[in-house]
């Protein structure tokens, strides 16, 4: 490890043994779309993960239940324990799905996934948290399909598996994949936050993000989070090593290093009244790997935490990837929330969402129902890069940072959830036109294309994806929830049909709609 890098977790752990009273919870509200309870009332909501405390209360008042296994069952982590100074929870965490059987090939559709949950409050200082995930996938076809291309450039890889990051096979037609994440949480005064993680970022409003997303696997980081101005200014900034899914070509050894590259983003957010919100991103991938020199220390703006300083290094020598992004917000009555996005690179290349999330209930308040409408448009080669920048794309292990469709799409999505107690009715459907590019590239894969390479495109193919289900909340700590449903997909016309039944912890996103 790099002696500057060892003074800054030097300095960041120092801190924390700081004289503290109270608890408080620092720790970074879980990604699950369906399970955003509070979203049309959370200040700074298009900056991601929020920060418990600041952003989004939880409510650790027991609940009283005449049983005990009941509440153990139904409300709290496996393990609890709250005591002084001291809160710590564990929790197993899982995906079991089971879907159909291949009409040709002996294998079933689904997912076997296992873990754990540790969590904790130190103080109210020091929060942290640790997941890890052993991942089996027997993935619909169309996700298989993809999953392989997107390997096919490094011989030591055999796949990718979404959301997780490089995979190898599984029996014969299945990939397998680890997926280990958590960070370290401190505030050595009010009003500001550090972070050293393992993790992902989100920024917008809605259930995409043309800016930057979690659907790309979790990279190391280091964040710092300050309030202003009474909490109506949020600034954030992120310094993050992220990776290609290529080898450094001077190691002969197939686990030779991954080709990395160095990921800085900056974020301010302005809360002027409780209802209406303005932020701004502004990113940039810096050049890591030379082909002449092997690593190398990225741009020196990299290192410098203040929002411009990144256009330093716009030249196509350090850095290609430069993107700007802006929301804007407005809730009405707590009910409803309209919200847009646009992306920048050039004066002609922006993409841009419009959306709108009505809040509602059903069941006299006991639970939140919701209804997300959404439109997407990205222009052709959005986020691609020139070939010479080949190694600063916008991604991370062959996957997009942004919208998992990559670029040059309109796409019109209704999400929601309808819930009566602790059962719900789920629906999640798209519709997406998609350019075609031409020279047999795999469609929607500009982010990986080099844009000198990238045909004029005048073909478009229609995808439909259908995701449909009614289920039952078990457990509210963990998210642990029972579904049937459905999975319809089809490109110009040519289905593929999926039946699933699947007993989850909700904690993260999948983002198989792509």
């Amino acid at each position: 490890m790099k002696k500057d890098n060892i003074q800054l977790i030097g300095l960041f752990l120092l801190f924390s043994f700081s004289n503290s009273t109270g608890l408080t919870q620092l720790k970074n509200h879980s990604f699950s779309f369906f399970y955003h309870e509070n979203d049309t009332k959370t200040p700074h909501s298009s900056i991601k993960p929020y920060l418990e405390s600041y952003q989004f209360n939880v409510d650790t008042t027991e609940v009283e239940r005449d049983k005990k296994w009941k509440k153990k069952l139904l409300d709290e982590s496996l393990l609890y324990i709250n005591e002084h100074q001291i809160r710590l929870t564990t929790d197993p965490l899982f995906n079991f799905t089971l879907g159909p059987q291949n009409a040709v090939k002996d294998f079933f559709y689904s997912s076997n996934v296992r873990g754990f949950r540790i969590t904790g409050d130190v103080t109210s200082k020091l929060s942290f948290e640790t997941r890890f995930y052993e991942n089996q996938f027997f993935y619909p076809d169309y996700l298989a399909q993809k999953a392989i291309q997107r390997a096919e450039e490094e011989n030591s890889i055999d796949a990718v598996a979404f959301g997780l990051g490089r995979a190898k096979k599984f029996k014969d037609y299945g990939v397998d994949a680890g997926l280990g994440n958590g960070y370290i949480s401190f505030s050595p005064v009010r009003n500001v936050n550090f972070q050293l993680g393992h993790g992902r970022h989100f920024f917008g409003n809605g259930y995409r993000s043309l800016v930057l997303s979690d659907y790309s696997p979790d990279y190391p980081y280091l964040s710092g989070q300050y309030y202003l101005i009474e909490n109506k200014l949020l600034y954030k900034h992120v310094q993050a090593r992220l990776y290609n899914l290529n080898r450094i070509p001077i190691s002969t050894t197939p686990e030779s290093m991954l080709i990395p590259k160095s990921f800085s983003f900056n974020q301010l957010s302005l809360q002027a009244t409780p209802e209406l919100s303005f932020s701004i991103f502004e990113g940039a991938t810096f050049k890591t790997y030379s082909l002449d020199s092997g690593t190398v220390r990225p741009h020196y703006s990299f290192y410098i935490p203040i929002m411009g300083t990144n256009l330093l290094a716009i030249d196509s020598i350090n850095s290609n990837t430069l993107i700007f992004g802006f929301n804007t917000s407005y809730s009405f009555k707590d009910r409803i929330k309209l919200y847009n996005q646009f992306v920048i690179r050039d004066e002609q290349r922006i993409g841009a969402q419009i959306g709108m999330r009505w809040n509602f209930s059903v069941d006299r308040k006991q639970s939140n129902s919701f209804i997300n409408l959404e439109f997407n448009y990205s222009p052709t080669a959005l986020y691609s890069v020139d070939s010479i920048n080949k190694y600063q794309q916008f991604s991370h292990l062959s996957h997009e940072l942004a919208h998992p469709l990559g670029s040059g799409f309109n796409e019109w999505l209704i999400k929601g959830q309808i819930n009566y107690k602790r059962f719900f009715c789920r629906f999640s459907d798209n519709i997406v036109k998609i350019d075609q590019p031409g020279n047999n590239q795999h469609f929607a894969n500009q982010v990986f294309t080099p844009v000198d390479l990238i045909s004029t495109i005048d073909e478009t193919s229609r995808l439909i994806f259908l995701n449909n289900s009614i289920g039952v909340l078990i457990n509210t700590s963990t998210k642990m929830e029972f579904s049937i449903g459905h999975l319809s997909r089809a490109v110009d016309g040519n289905w593929d049909n999926y039946i699933l039944f699947s007993w989850r912890t909700y904690l993260k996103n999948d983002y198989f709609d792509q």
